[in-house]
């Protein structure tokens, strides 16, 4: 799917951010379990979790890499075995490893059942949009892969609003905790994703006038 030359330029700040998301994981090699993300961890931070929290850490920039060329470069028509093999890439990784290990780790959410139930369902759409995408281009049907693939990047995307809007609230409004972290959990994904769908199912309803 090409987006225009206007779409592409968001390509930089995503790629950007996703790279200091990818060398700030790096300090989770010697985890500090007195700050940040693993600051109530430590009892958890063993087994099942443990491989989840590594695998996801690890990948989720090469999905978020792999996804951002194919959603805003046209990819398909200027080489189509690239944009197979990549979309192969993308989709194996977020069946076997990226929407398994959040599953995992939404379990053990910082926010209690609410931002537990937010991270759950977003790992079970992720799985879901990615698998209908798959499915649908194996059956030939390029517009709902593309409407689902659309869906499965931009809750990849959540990664990175996550980031962002935790380190505005806490550093530009001193706004922490719980309650905060809830109310984030839900907004890193939910309201693109609902734009995204009012969007589209405007842009039919225009078609078929």
């Amino acid at each position: 799917m090409s987006l225009g030359w206007l779409g592409k330029l968001l390509v930089i700040p995503i790629l950007l951010i996703g790279l200091l998301i990818t060398i700030k994981s790096l300090d989770y090699y010697a985890p500090d379990f007195t700050s940040g993300f693993l600051s109530d961890k430590e009892n958890v931070f063993r087994g099942a979790y443990k491989i989840a929290f590594y695998f996801h850490i690890i990948f989720t920039p090469i999905i978020l890499l792999v996804g951002t060329t194919q959603v805003f470069f046209n990819l398909n028509k200027r080489g189509g075995k690239l944009h197979q093999n990549l979309g192969k890439i993308y989709v194996f990784l977020i069946l076997f490893v990226c929407a398994p290990s959040g599953v995992v780790m939404s379990f053990y959410a910082f926010g209690g059942f609410t931002s537990i139930l937010s991270f759950l369902i977003l790992s079970l759409l992720l799985f879901v949009f990615t698998y209908n995408g798959f499915k649908a281009i194996i059956s030939g049907n390029i517009a709902r892969h593309r409407k689902n693939i659309i869906r499965s990047y931009l809750l990849i995307l959540s990664a990175i609003l996550l980031r962002i809007f935790s380190f505005i609230s806490v550093h530009y409004f001193n706004w922490d905790g719980e309650n905060m972290y809830t109310f984030i959990a839900w907004a890193s994904w939910l309201p693109s994703l609902v734009i995204y769908e009012i969007w589209y199912y405007k842009s039919l309803q225009l078609k078929h006038h």
